[in-house]
């Protein structure tokens, strides 16, 4: 029935895309005559695209790809595409976008628009920055910057040289992305004052704003302060408040680090203020951090928590991760400095570290370096080229020359009147060969130059080559746990299959004695029996279903109290502790609560319960389960005791792996604990285990609150 109604469903929705799709026949048909025509109406279509649902988009996608395929090339179509793949990044949906994008640059190569083709470039290395592949984004914004420059499409050109100064400075290759700003620099130097706009005025706002961070980070604090008040003139003369008080912010850190506290802070105070003002959270906790680390050095300790608590509210309002990187060091160092309590502090600051990933930020560093580094040596090629061509140029000027004194000679034999006409030519030759020599030498030096940069690429290549072999020794391991895993998994499945064959035989023999049994007390204890053995094929059931569960990722965390899951298993087993005659009982601590994964927590605390249940005594009175739950230095600690059968010492090292029965008195299938070690081991938990034989088992568990967010 549940597989019918979603073949419905998957009908429906798939008939409701077509419909949709016929509908806008007309309106494709209509926008596609009028692109034919060379005047697209933008405005109406994409108003109508708007209104569509990503499936309906990508179906939409597929559809219009197809027909461009097929058109003929033109500056037209390419428009219409660059403007598809634009609109397509807007609503976040990359990989169709880059199709758009990619089909726009194979038109433009084929009309020779190399406009188009920069600008095809340049958006796809935009969705390649704002996906974070920093490699593939440099690639093609130093392909697009080339062919601006090629064309003196100066204003592009600056924008273009921006943006590779902005994947620079996210790679940390600082020092590329000050050359990336000094050739927007040259590029607004070569642009005509009235043309001068707002949004290029942005753009070097931007640029000088990210030159501080780089000087900033270089350590060249003179450069970096220049850099600021360079950007805090354009940001005020532009009039755009909030970029005047992040300038602030990025100058009064920097103040900070050179010893001006007073001056840094007042500052800060600003950027914080604006921040909020204009809710860029990101930012403001930033600032708020970067505060509480100043007030810890003043020895001020109240406005530093102050500031503290301030930047961990606004770091919940925005995923910002700047600005929660910077606050957990000013947490650290609050809790080191101010309070004394090193554990805590150990802890924020190892959190940071986790974040910041430094082995990521060295591979983006050498990958983009590299790139920067291909990019300058085929210029310099091209230079040589150039120079060399001049070379050619005036060596056949020469050649003309050399006929020319000849023909001098001849002359001043018929006449001594060519005399100083044929001196003046040879000082002039002396003169170019000289010149010729100073370009020769010019020729040679940047020979050396290329060699120095090709030996400085084969040193990165190495690196890197070095650096993909640790990331192969890396997946050879991985593929050896997944074989273990594998492994493990046909292992499971082999018992499951015949743990599940036993109650279905035990069901089927008696369904065969119900046939034969005439008295009511017979068939009242068969009835029994298959209520007993379809509980015990529930459980297994149950079990693998938990098997299944702790070998996917755990999507299933939220702050619980274990005494919600402690009380729904009691329920669960409520007839079975009646029946059995055992008495519960659940000590807890006021307010236990963490950060867990509920089905997790709920395999640890349902196979204990039923383990204790399981193997209680089968005579004698007073027979318990007694489970306390209290919390520790953000630990919460779990134990759970009953006065069953317990475990033979000689069993106690095996009672965790997988299949493995302790007593005959066990009617599951051996996995429980097993399990049970496993969902702790997912929640960096551990496991204690306490017994004595015929007396009663006590087993500890301990779940740190802290880790609990690494699951």
């Amino acid at each position: 029935m549940k597989t019918l109604i979603v073949c419905f469903i998957c009908v429906s929705c798939c008939c409701g895309i077509n419909n949709l799709l016929a509908q806008s026949d007309s309106t494709d048909d209509t926008f596609l005559q009028s692109i034919e025509q060379s005047n697209p109406d933008f405005t109406n279509y994409f108003s109508s695209l708007e209104r569509l649902s990503p499936d309906q988009l990508k179906a939409k996608a597929i559809h219009l790809l197809g027909h461009f395929e097929q058109t003929e090339s033109n500056e037209a179509v390419i428009s219409v595409l660059l403007r598809m793949g634009k609109f397509y990044a807007s609503r976040k949906m990359q990989a169709e976008s880059l199709q758009f994008l990619q089909l726009a640059y194979k038109k433009a190569e084929q009309t020779k628009s190399r406009l188009q083709m920069g600008i095809s470039l340049q958006e796809m290395a935009l969705i390649y920055q704002n996906e974070e592949m920093l490699t593939e984004s440099l690639t093609y914004v130093y392909q697009a910057l080339e062919i601006f420059e090629e064309k003196q499409f100066y204003t592009k050109a600056l924008i273009t040289a921006y943006e590779a100064s902005i994947v620079n400075y996210k790679a940390s290759n600082f020092t590329g992305a000050i050359n990336d700003f000094k050739v927007q620099k040259a590029h607004f130097a070569k642009l005509p004052k009235d043309s001068i706009t707002d949004d290029i005025r942005f753009f070097m706002m931007s640029g000088w704003n990210t030159a501080g961070l780089c000087y900033g980070e270089m350590k060249r604090p003179a450069e970096a302060f220049h850099a600021y008040d360079s950007a805090h003139r354009l940001a005020v003369q532009m009039n755009h408040v909030f970029w005047q008080g992040l300038i602030n912010g990025n100058k009064g850190l920097l103040l900070l680090k050179t010893g001006k506290t007073e001056e840094g802070v007042a500052l800060i105070k600003k950027d914080f203020e604006i921040s909020v003002r204009f809710k860029a959270y990101g930012s403001a906790t930033a600032a708020a951090s970067t505060l509480c680390k100043a007030w810890v050095d003043k020895g001020e300790l109240a406005k530093a928590k102050h500031y503290l608590d301030t930047a961990i509210i606004l770091a919940a309002k925005e995923n910002a991760s700047r600005g929660i990187r910077s606050m957990l060091l000013e947490t650290a160092s609050y809790y080191h400095h101010a309070v004394g309590n090193d554990a805590q502090a150990y802890k924020e600051l190892r959190a940071y570290w986790v974040i910041k990933d430094s082995t990521i930020l060295e591979e983006k560093l050498l990958s983009t370096s590299q790139v920067k580094a291909q990019y300058e040596l085929k210029k310099k090629q091209n230079e040589v080229l150039l120079l060399m061509q001049e070379n050619a140029l005036k060596n056949k000027q020469i050649d003309n020359q050399k006929w020319l004194i000849t023909a001098s000679v001849v002359i001043i034999l018929l006449g001594t009147s060519f005399l100083a006409y044929f001196f003046f030519n040879y000082k002039r030759v002396k003169r170019q060969k000289e010149v010729i020599r100073l370009q020769r030498d010019e020729i040679e030096n940047k020979n050396v130059e290329l060699e120095a940069q090709s030996q400085q690429l084969q040193e990165h290549n190495q690196l890197v080559q070095s650096n993909v072999e640790a990331l192969e020794e890396r997946v050879q391991r991985r593929t050896a746990d997944l074989l273990s895993l594998n492994q493990e998994l046909d292992t499971f499945l082999y018992h499951a299959s015949h743990d599940i064959r036993r109650p279905i035989s035990t069901l089927l023999g008696l369904e065969r004695v119900s046939r034969f049994s005439q008295n009511d007390e017979d068939l009242k204890f068969l009835f029994e029996s298959v209520v007993k053995t379809a509980s015990e094929m529930d459980s297994m059931l149950s079990k693998l279903q938990m098997a299944y569960l702790l070998n996917r990722p755990i999507e299933d965390k939220s702050w619980i109290r274990p005494d919600w899951i402690i009380h729904q298993m009691t329920e669960r087993y409520k007839d079975n502790l009646v029946s059995e005659g055992i008495a519960f009982e659940h000590v807890q601590q006021p307010e236990v609560s963490g950060y867990f994964s509920h089905s997790l927590l709920r395999v640890v605390i349902l196979n204990l319960v039923e383990n204790a249940i399981r193997f209680q005594k089968k005579m004698g009175t007073n027979r318990f389960i007694r489970i306390v739950t209290a919390q520790v230095d953000q630990q919460v600690i779990m134990t759970v005791q009953d006065n069953g059968i317990g475990i033979q010492p000689e069993y106690m090292d095996r009672i965790f792996d997988m299949y493995f029965r302790g007593s005959e008195q066990s009617r599951g299938n051996g996995i429980g604990l097993y399990l049970v070690k496993k969902a702790l081991k997912l929640m960096h938990g551990t496991i204690r285990v306490e017994s004595e034989y015929e007396v009663g088992t006590t087993f500890t568990v301990t779940i740190p609150i802290d880790r609990v967010s690494d699951q």
